[in-house]
C-alpha cells in the first residue's frame, strides 16, 4: 500500500465535520489536543507511532493505565441538548487474548461511564447506563480475515480472530428512537446478544438502549474521558475490561446520527492505510519469503540474515560476527561462505570449483558478496549505498530491483535486536516429538515436556492423545526413539532415584480405558497422583493402583474438572533425605509430597502430603480485579534458610508475577513472608510454567522462563530466557535463550509461536532443556506442535 496522505484530503465528503476529533499529528512528550484545540488530553502507558494516517497511538497492554486521557466531561459537553451522536475511531488491535479493552468511554453525571464501546477479539460489545441506573449491553460478533489467532479453539480447528486487521469501529446512538447501532467498515453489524442489569434477554428483538431522555442534557462528571484506556474503574457488565491493546488514530465525534450512507461515506473518504496492519504486513512478509526463494538478504554490518524464511546469522558458531562493509562493498563472513556450499582454507574460498580470495580484518576472514554471487553463478541486487541492503538471488528468487517496499521491510528483519540470543544454543535444536508422529489427523497438541538422565541415556516426555508418552536418545539429544506411552497419565515429571527411571503425575483408571476423552470423561471416578517405574529404558511401567503408585490426596480421592489434580512436570527435589515435589489441586490448594529417599516409592503409603496454601480471596468471578494468587505448577526448591521453598506461576494475568511459599518448621506450605500480600515476587517471565533449581556450582538459583518482551503482553511466549537469583527472591535475565525466527512480525509471532513449559536439568557443564515448542505450522502459541531438545553450553560463564 501507499500513502494515501489523509490529512490533505477531505474525509468529511457526504458527511458534516465532526464538532470533535483526535487526529494524533500534535502529539508531544505526551501531551495532545484535538485539533481545533479545544480539548486537552494525555497518554498513557502509550507512544506514538505510523497510524492509519499520519500519526496514530500504540497503546501497550495492561489494566486501567494506558490509553488516551481526556479532559473531563468533554464528550458530554460536545453533545448537549442534541438528540444523538456519532462516535467512530480506526482501531488496529494487538493480541487481545481473554480480556476485552474499552476503545471508548464516555462520563457523565456521578463520574460514571455512561456509555462504552469495548473491542474483544471475536466481536465488540457497547454498554450503556441509563438515567435510572439500568445497565445495558449489547453483544456483535463479527469476522475478519487476519492472520492472528487466538489460542482457544473449537474442535474444527484455531479460532482466526479480529485482531491484526485495521477496522474503523463506529457507533450511532439515537436517544429517541433508542436505538443503538455499530458499523465496522462502513458495514452494519447485527448483535447476536443483550443484557440488561446482566441478565441476557432472550425475548429482544430490538436491542434498545433507553437512557430516559430524549436530548442529551447537561454532564457533572470530573472524571476524564477515555480513547481506549478505561479512564474509570467501573466495569461493564459481565466481564470487566481493560485498556485497549493495539493503535488507535482517527477519533471523530459527530453531535447526530450519521445514516448508513453517511458513515459508508466516511470510512470510505480515507482510502488505503498508510501503514499496514499486522496482518497486511505478514502477507509482505510472506510474499518477501516466497520472491527470495533461496537467495540471501544481507545488511551491511549486522550479524543478521534472510535465508531460507527464517532470520539466522552471519556465523552460527558466534553470534558476535557481522557481514561488514569495506569501501561501499559488502564482504561476507566465512561461516556463512561455507554455509553456502562453500569450503574456506585460510582466506581462500572454494566454491563451484572456483576460487575467491578473501581478507582478514580484526583476526576474521571476509569475501566480497559479488564475487561469491559469481562463484555461484547468482544475481544479486546490490542497495548497500542506500540503505545497508544485500540481496543474493538464488535461481528460484524472484525478487526485483523495483521491490522497494520488500527490501526496505528486510532492513528491521536483519537488523539485530537487543532482546535476542547472544549465544548459539537454538543451533543444538532436536524434535524430541511432533504431533504429526501420531497420525495425518491427529488435530491435538503436544504438551508437559520433561527430561532426566539415567546413566549414559537421556529420557523426554510428552503429552499427546491421552497419554504420556516416553522417548530416549543415546547420542546425547541429537536423536530421540519412542519407547513407550502410558494411558491415563498427564502432568507428569520424569525423575531419577537410585539408577531407575521413575516418573509422577496425574492418573485416571477411565482417562486411560477410553477410547475418546470427552470433558466429562473421569469426572467422579478415583484419581491419583501416580507413580511409575520403569526398568528397561522406558519401554514398560509399573502399574498405578491404589495398592501401587497411587497417591491419595484427602478430600481429592476423585478427578474434578473444575479443580483438577494439576502440577505440569514441577521438579522432584532430593534434599534431607526425602524426595519432594510440589503439587496443586487448581484453583483450590497448594501442597507439596514427600518421601523418604529410602522408602519404597511405588508404595502409596510412602508418600506424605504437606499442609495446604488456600488462597481466601481466590474469586473465579472476578478474575479481573483481586481474584488471588492462585499457586501452580510449581517448583521445590532448597531455600536460602535451608527450608523447602515452593516459587509458583502465579494466576494474576500480570507480567512477571511469581508467588513464593515456603515450608515451616511443621511442614505446612505458608507465604514465604508470612504473608500472602508481601509474598508476590518478580520474576521476568509471563504467566507460564517454568522450573526451578539451585546450582551449587555457582549458588545461583535459575530458571527458563518465557520472559515479556513486547508490550507488557503477559500471554507472550515466543522468547526463552535463562533468569538468576542469589536469595530466590530478586531476579534477573542472565541471558535470552532461544527467539522465534521465522519470518514472522511480532504480533502474529506471538499468537503463533512459543518456547513454553521448559523443564531442564544440569548436566555437567551444561543445561539440557526439553520445550513445549509452537513453531512452524502450529496451531496457535497455546497449542505446540512439537516437543523439542537444546543444550546451553557452559552455563557457568554466562553469570557475571
Amino acid at each position: 500500500m501507499t500513502a494515501n496522505n489523509c490529512k490533505n484530503k477531505n474525509l468529511y465528503e457526504g458527511v458534516t465535520a465532526p464538532v470533535l476529533r483526535f487526529g494524533f499529528e500534535n502529539e508531544a512528550n505526551g501531551k495532545l489536543t484535538s485539533d481545533d484545540g479545544s480539548v486537552k488530553a494525555t497518554l498513557l502507558n502509550s507512544t506514538a507511532v505510523p497510524g492509519y494516517c499520519g500519526k496514530g497511538i500504540h497503546i501497550k497492554y495492561g489494566f486501567l493505565n494506558g490509553g488516551l486521557l481526556v479532559e473531563e466531561g468533554a464528550f458530554a459537553k460536545k453533545i448537549e441538548g442534541k438528540s444523538g451522536f456519532t462516535a467512530s475511531v480506526w482501531i488496529m488491535p494487538y493480541n487481545n487474548h481473554l480480556y476485552s479493552g474499552r476503545v471508548m468511554t464516555f462520563c457523565g453525571e456521578d463520574d460514571k461511564t455512561f456509555f462504552s464501546l469495548i473491542y474483544g477479539t471475536l466481536g465488540m460489545e457497547i454498554h450503556a447506563l441509563s438515567k435510572d441506573g439500568t445497565k445495558y449491553c449489547i453483544g456483535y460478533r463479527y469476522n475478519m480475515n487476519s492472520r492472528v489467532i487466538n489460542y482457544i479453539y473449537p474442535p474444527g480447528g484455531p479460532v482466526y480472530t479480529n485482531d491484526g486487521i485495521w477496522q474503523r469501529a463506529t457507533v450511532t446512538v439515537d436517544l429517541e428512537k433508542k436505538a443503538v447501532k455499530l458499523y465496522v467498515n462502513g458495514e452494519e453489524k447485527e448483535p447476536f446478544a443483550y443484557y440488561i442489569n446482566g441478565e441476557e434477554q432472550k425475548e429482544a428483538p430490538d436491542y434498545e438502549i433507553d437512557f430516559g431522555y430524549k436530548v442529551f442534557p447537561k454532564q457533572t462528571s470530573t472524571k476524564p474521558d477515555g480513547i481506549g484506556v478505561d479512564s474509570v474503574s467501573t466495569g461493564p457488565v459481565g466481564f470487566a475490561s481493560a485498556n485497549f491493546h493495539g493503535i488507535i488514530d482517527e477519533f471523530c465525534l459527530y453531535d447526530y446520527v450519521l445514516n448508513e450512507k453517511e458513515i459508508s461515506a466516511e470510512y470510505s473518504n480515507y482510502g488505503e492505510s498508510e501503514a499496514l496492519s499486522s496482518t497486511d504486513d505478514q502477507a509482505l512478509l510472506d510474499d518477501i519469503a516466497k520472491k527470495l526463494g533461496d537467495g540471501v538478504a544481507i545488511l551491511a554490518d549486522s550479524a543478521n540474515i534472510v535465508h531460507n524464511k527464517r532470520v539466522s546469522k552471519a556465523n552460527i558458531k558466534d553470534y558476535t560476527v557481522k557481514n561488514i562493509s569495506l569501501d561501499g562493498k559488502l564482504m561476507l563472513a566465512a561461516n556463512l561462505c561455507e554455509r553456502l556450499s562453500g569450503e574456506v582454507n585460510g582466506t581462500t574460498l572454494t566454491i563451484n570449483g572456483k576460487t575467491v580470495n578473501g581478507v582478514e580484518k580484526d583476526g576474521k576472514v571476509y569475501f566480497s558478496a559479488t564475487e561469491v554471487c559469481d562463484a555461484k553463478g547468482w544475481k544479486y541486487i546490490d542497495k548497500v549505498s542506500e540503505n545497508g541492503m544485500f540481496i543474493m538471488l538464488a535461481a528460484n528468487s524472484t525478487l526485483k530491483e523495483e521491490d522497494s517496499a520488500h527490501i526496505n521491510r528486510l532492513v528491521p528483519l536483519c537488523t539485530v535486536k537487543a532482546s535476542e540470543p547472544r549465544i548459539n544454543a537454538e543451533q543444538s535444536r532436536s524434535v524430541v516429538a511432533h504431533v504429526k508422529d501420531f497420525g495425518e489427523t491427529f488435530r491435538n497438541a503436544l504438551y508437559n515436556p520433561s527430561i532426566v538422565r539415567v546413566g549414559k541415556d537421556l529420557f523426554a516426555i510428552g503429552e499427546a492423545c491421552n497419554a504420556t508418552h516416553i522417548f530416549r536418545s543415546q547420542d546425547e539429544g541429537k536423536t530421540w526413539e519412542k519407547r513407550g506411552s502410558i494411558r491415563g497419565l498427564w502432568f507428569a515429571v520424569l525423575f531419577e532415584h537410585k539408577g531407575d527411571l521413575y516418573i509422577l503425575g496425574c492418573y485416571s483408571h477411565t482417562i486411560a480405558a477410553a477410547e475418546v476423552v470427552e470433558w466429562t470423561t473421569g469426572v467422579g471416578d478415583p484419581c491419583y497422583y501416580g507413580v511409575s517405574r520403569s526398568r528397561d529404558g522406558g519401554a514398560t511401567w509399573t502399574e498405578i493402583n491404589a495398592e501401587q503408585g497411587g497417591i491419595v490426596i484427602p478430600g481429592s480421592e476423585v478427578f474434578n474438572r473444575s479443580t483438577p489434580h494439576h502440577g505440569s512436570s514441577n521438579p522432584v527435589l532430593k534434599y534431607k533425605g526425602k524426595l519432594w515435589a510440589a503439587r496443586e489441586i487448581f484453583g483450590k490448594e497448594a501442597f507439596v509430597l514427600m518421601a523418604d529417599e529410602d522408602s519404597d516409592l511405588l508404595d502409596p503409603k510412602s508418600w506424605t502430603r504437606s499442609g495446604v496454601y488456600v488462597d481466601t480471596k481466590l474469586d473465579p468471578n472476578e478474575i479481573y480485579k483481586d481474584h488471588g494468587i492462585n499457586p501452580n505448577e510449581s517448583s521445590a526448591v532448597i531455600g536460602p534458610d535451608g527450608h523447602v521453598w515452593v516459587i509458583s506461576r502465579s494466576d494474576t494475568y500480570k507480567v512477571n508475577d511469581v508467588f513464593l511459599m515456603r515450608l515451616d518448621d511443621d511442614n505446612n506450605l505458608v507465604p514465604y513472608t508470612g504473608s500472602r500480600d508481601t509474598s508476590m515476587i518478580s520474576v521476568p517471565t509471563t504467566t507460564s510454567k517454568f522450573t526451578c533449581r539451585y546450582d551449587e556450582k555457582t549458588g545461583y538459583y535459575f530458571a527458563l522462563t518465557s520472559p515479556c518482551v513486547t508490550d507488557d503482553y503477559y500471554m507472550q511466549r515466543n522468547y526463552l530466557a535463562l533468569v538468576k537469583s542469589k536469595d530466590l527472591v530478586n531476579w534477573e535475565i542472565c541471558e535470552m535463550v532461544l527467539s522465534d525466527r521465522e519470518l514472522f512480525n511480532e504480533v502474529v509471532s506471538i499468537s503463533q509461536h512459543a518456547f513454553q513449559y521448559v523443564d531442564w536439568v544440569f548436566d555437567g557443564d551444561d543445561i539440557l532443556l526439553t520445550v513445549r515448542e509452537g513453531a512452524e505450522d502450529s496451531f496457535s502459541w497455546h497449542d505446540s506442535n512439537m516437543i523439542t531438545f537444546y543444550r546451553i553450553e557452559n552455563y557457568a560463564d554466562l553469570v557475571d
